[in-house]
């Protein structure tokens, strides 16, 4: 019906929110200073996600729901883990940007696909088929442009910069330039010199350690190898990312919707553990350090737990009693893409190029587009509540 869809809607944007905010906390400055390793600042953040989804038993409790663990939630929790560790291999490896694009987009297309082809607990008809492939090209679009702002905004730039040479070679004799054209440089202003990039806390730490100058930029001087390590780790994450609630639409029914929490911080903390044992073991044995960054990067890294709890609480909820298909909710949840660029816009001056902001905020709208046209057309979606199938 009407308001539990709208309740649903509510939900999977607030899911959207706490989604592209969780990992802001990684850029803080203690966290930059802390040194501390990706693997083991993941370990936090999955710490931070159990502890935050075992303190919601008081609360089942009181609404009448079933505690206990379920094989299927803790799968769910499961993902997760692996959803995080590849992120935080692949943001070193190739930016924090294009790593969020590449696996937003496939996040995206593994999400529809679970609710167009998965069984029968996820698959939903389709309200349109050709609307629905539109819907996830613009998606595609959306993230390809936010992820590439950088690129795409220095290549229109040399477009512009060449027709207005084709011009000025048609209409001005030989020998005369036209005056106030900006000469050097590889993007115009806003960009920053070397120095000042390398003088800029911001550059450094978790998340910062590779990145280029503005966001969507693969590192300076990164090698394919890198670069391909981290495409593939990137689409991982979607691939694991898409997948995490998966599992939990098969529980038992009275460990359905927010009853899979307890579940589900069993599987974080189990995963999250043996991954960190793994990380430290490993370091051990090839005598290198471990990366602990002490015990400032602690409350930052639960934190980010818990703001991503909350968003997998609304996630939930929109796909249970928001009565939501996965393959609608998860690919708008994506649109957490939109949130953390505008914090490294905003809060951490990623993008200083207004050509790329420019080219960030359209990519932005048709990435919203996308989501809208997907909740319309998609599997199960609100086309079919307006005359069947179109």
């Amino acid at each position: 019906g009407g308001p539990m869809s709208t309740a649903g809607f509510a939900a999977v944007v607030a899911a959207a929110v706490f989604n592209g905010s969780f990992a802001a906390l990684a850029k803080t400055a203690a966290v930059r200073r802390s040194g501390i390793s990706p693997v083991l600042f993941n370990g936090l953040v999955c710490a931070g996600a159990a502890l935050s989804s075992w303190a919601a038993i008081p609360l089942l409790r009181a609404a009448g729901m079933a505690v206990g663990v379920d094989a299927w939630g803790v799968c769910s929790g499961v993902l997760f883990v692996f959803s995080g560790l590849f992120a935080f291999l692949a943001v070193p490896l190739v930016g924090l940007s294009v790593a969020q694009g590449v696996w937003g987009g496939a996040a995206v297309f593994v999400s529809f696909a679970w609710g167009a082809l998965g069984q029968a607990p996820l698959r939903a008809p389709l309200a349109s088929l050709p609307l629905s492939l539109l819907a996830l090209t613009l998606l595609f679009l959306g993230v390809a442009g936010i992820a590439g702002n950088g690129a795409i905004a220095r290549r229109l730039f040399a477009l512009h910069t060449l027709s207005r040479s084709l011009l000025a070679d048609a209409v001005i004799p030989a020998g005369h330039g036209l005056e106030g054209d900006e000469g050097g440089g590889d993007g115009g202003s806003g960009g920053t010199t070397a120095a000042a990039e390398d003088a800029n806390p911001a550059n450094h730490g978790l998340y910062a350690v590779d990145e280029g100058g503005d966001v969507g930029e693969p590192p300076a001087g990164a090698r394919p190898r890198r670069v391909a390590a981290g495409i593939a780790s990137a689409l991982l994450v979607g691939v694991f990312g898409g997948s995490t609630l998966v599992p939990s639409k098969f529980v038992a029914p009275e460990f359905s919707g927010l009853a899979v929490l307890p579940s589900f911080g069993v599987g974080a903390a189990a995963a999250g553990l043996l991954v960190c044992a793994t990380h430290v073991a490993s370091c051990a044995c090839r005598s290198k350090p471990a990366g602990w960054g002490g015990l400032a990067a602690v409350p930052a890294g639960l934190a980010s737990g818990l703001v991503w709890s909350l968003g997998n609480i609304c996630a939930i909820y929109a796909m249970g009693p928001g009565q939501l298909n996965y393959g609608i909710a998860y690919p708008i949840v994506q649109c957490a893409l939109l949130v953390s660029g505008l914090l490294g816009i905003c809060i951490f001056h990623e993008i200083s190029d207004s050509r790329a902001i420019a080219v960030f905020f359209s990519a932005a709208a048709v990435l919203v587009a996308g989501a809208a046209l997907l909740g319309y057309a998609g599997p199960g979606g609100v086309g079919l509540q307006h005359g069947g199938r179109i």
